[in-house]
Formats: C-alpha cells, structure tokens, sequence
C-alpha cells in the first residue's frame, strides 16, 4: 500500500501552562514515525454489533434495542417521562460497559405479535389519527434521544414487519411525515432508513438487514452503492442474515462460518468496503470459543468503520513553561468508512508512567474529513 497521507495538519497552535518538557536539546523538532498496530481495534461507534443485551461480542461498542411502541407509549396519555423511564430501565449499565444503542421502535413483529397502542387500531397505517399520532411519537423520541449520548444513531422503524418498511412499507404521506419528522426531531443523531430506494430526498443513512445475501447483491447491494457519496456523511450498516433463501451461498450458513471460512470471509469483507459498511449485528452472534474464528473476525473489524494510521508526528525539542508551541501530524484512514461525529483530536503528554500530564484538543479539525483511501 503506498503511503499517500490522506490528512495532513501543517500546524495546530497549543498552549502549555502547566509544564516545562525537554525532549532534545536546542530548538530541533522531534519526530517519530509510529508503526501500525497490527491487531483489530475495540472502537466507538463502529465495527460488530450486539443484537441485544444478551449478546457479548468481543469487539461490540454497539448494542441493537428493538422497542415495542406499546412499551414507550400505551396510549395518547403517556408523555416523555414515560419513553426515559422505559430506556433508564431497559438500558442500564451500557456506561459501564462503554456501550452505545441503536434503537429501532416497531408496530408489528411477525403473524398476530403486533404492538399498537391501545387506542390505535392495529394495521391502521394510514388514517389521519394514526398520523398524528405518528408524528407526535417522533418528536418525543427526539426530545428523549437526540441529546442522549447513551444513543449511538436511531433505525427509523415503525412501518412494517420487525419496523422493516415492508409488509407494508410505507404509503407516500407516512413516509413524508417519517421523513420531516426524524429530519427535524435528531439534528445530531444520525437517523438510518431500511431501504436505499425510499427517503431519497432526505438522504438518510441505510441499514440493510441482510447483509452481503446472496439474493440480495443485485437490489440491496446495489441500491445502496447507487446512492454514490451518500457514505461520505451518512452511515451505512444493519445485519447478516441466515434464515431465508440462499443464505448459505452467501454470507454462509452461520456466523461462525462466515468469519472462519476464507471464501465467506472476504466476500463479506468486500462488501463492507465496497459498500463503506459502519457496523454489523447477527454476524456477531459467532463462536469466540474457536481461534480460527476469532482471527477471522479481527479481520473484519478492522475493515469495519473507521481505522485511523499515524505515519508522522512533529513537535519541537523544546517547550518553555507558558510558551506556544507546534505539533503536526500526518495520517491515513485505511478503514471503510469515516467517523460521522464531531469528536475531538486529543493532544495529550505522559509522563513515564503513562499518567497524562497535559492535555489540550486541537482546534478546528472536522475528523468527518478523514475519508478512507479507496
């Protein structure tokens, strides 16, 4: 791979007030050339993703969080408090883990399981009572998750099989009403639809539930590398699948067979890159009890999302106590995707102990500008 910065920071202005460093005599700049970290990285906001609590991948930052809309919300009574008490109860201890959830409400699981509110009519996906209803739902999810840094990005959900948009997806006016809503209810949460062929106007991210299937390359697949830049600053992922049609071609007949078996393997990692795929549950879901499963995994996450290289650091020899000083970096995001927050690049000395000592962010760096080179 040629060693082409895809990031280059000429200069980034810090103050020091809280030490005096030598790191070399005279004024000569310092500089290292940092060797990449060969193995997979346990990262934020990417890479392989529980399906639920009950799940414990090895990599996962992320947790799924199917809702039932009767949970969050029994009738027109039922406020806010009644959406964050359900999430306070159901998601506590994701801290503590480092963990972030990607909610998805839904009406209608399968057959007769479905979750209307009581004073909704089950299967009214259309009349006016139901759009209001809809409409006032989304912006109290807005008010409960857009701010909440427990939440990660939101799957749309709702219409549909499993919040799915299909069986039935949704009618023109639903998906307008969707669309405005989830746009201005999380301005700062990225919001995901479930195909790349609806929502086009509002250029949502997309969560393909079937990811790299064999009779869904053409359609899904597809579909979603026609969007073109749509990566670029929205996220793309979803799940596997391995419970319909010619799964076992593609992604294989389980997921443990599509991390240990080459030919599983790199087709799924083609996709994510070809595709510029953030993250994947059910793929999860594979024996971490096997070593050569566990390898073949590594791999994958680290095609996942995000993986950023440093290829140079600069900093001068020597800094005076309260003095302005340079440091400049160069580096490469060999990964997939981008990082789609506005998250801080963090200058920060330790002593010999590893103890940071001083810290400061750089200022005025978008790391959404750090693309992958593909």
């Amino acid at each position: 791979m040629r060693k082409i910065p895809f990031f280059t920071f000429i200069y980034v202005v810090l103050s020091c007030y809280f030490l005096s460093c030598q790191t070399g005599k005279g004024n000569h700049e310092q500089t290292v050339y940092p060797e990449e970290y060969k193995h997979a990285l346990r990262n934020p906001h990417k890479g392989f993703t529980n399906r639920g609590f009950s799940e414990n991948n090895e990599w996962a930052t992320l947790t799924h969080s199917y809702i039932k809309w009767n949970e969050i919300e029994r009738d027109s009574t039922d406020g806010i408090e009644w959406i964050t008490e359900w999430c306070n109860e159901n998601w506590a201890g994701v801290e503590d883990k480092n963990m972030k959830v990607i909610p998805r409400v839904y009406l209608h699981w399968d057959g007769d399981r479905t979750f209307w509110p009581d004073d909704l009519k089950t299967f009214d996906y259309s009349s006016p009572q139901f759009q209001q209803r809809l409409e006032n739902l989304i912006f109290k999810l807005g008010e409960c998750w857009n701010a909440d840094p427990r939440v990660a990005h939101i799957e749309m959900g709702i219409i549909g099989k499993w919040g799915e948009h299909h069986s039935p997806g949704p009618a023109k006016e639903v998906e307008r009403i969707l669309g405005e809503g989830f746009r201005k209810a999380f301005p700062d949460k990225k919001v995901l639809v479930r195909h790349p062929w609806e929502f086009k106007e509002y250029k949502f991210g997309i969560y393909w539930d079937s990811w790299a299937h064999y009779d869904q390359m053409d359609s899904h697949g597809q579909g979603i590398y026609d969007l073109g830049e749509r990566w670029k600053t929205e996220i793309i992922g979803g799940e596997t699948a391995y419970d319909w049609g010619n799964w076992k071609i593609q992604p294989g007949i389980n997921p443990t067979s599509t991390v240990r078996d080459s030919v599983h393997r790199n087709f799924l990692i083609n996709t994510v890159r070809w595709l510029h795929c953030t993250q994947l549950r059910w793929v999860a879901n594979y024996n971490q009890s096997d070593f050569v499963a566990r390898k073949g995994a590594e791999e994958i996450q680290k095609a996942f999302g995000y993986r950023y290289v440093i290829d140079k650091i600069t900093w001068p020899g020597y800094v005076e106590k309260e003095k302005e000083f340079v440091v400049s970096f160069t580096g490469r995001n060999i990964g997939s995707a981008p990082f789609y927050y506005d998250w801080p690049v963090e200058f920060s000395l330790l002593d010999k102990f590893n103890n940071v000592v001083w810290t400061a962010d750089f200022e005025g760096i978008d790391i959404l500008y750090f693309k992958p080179l593909l």
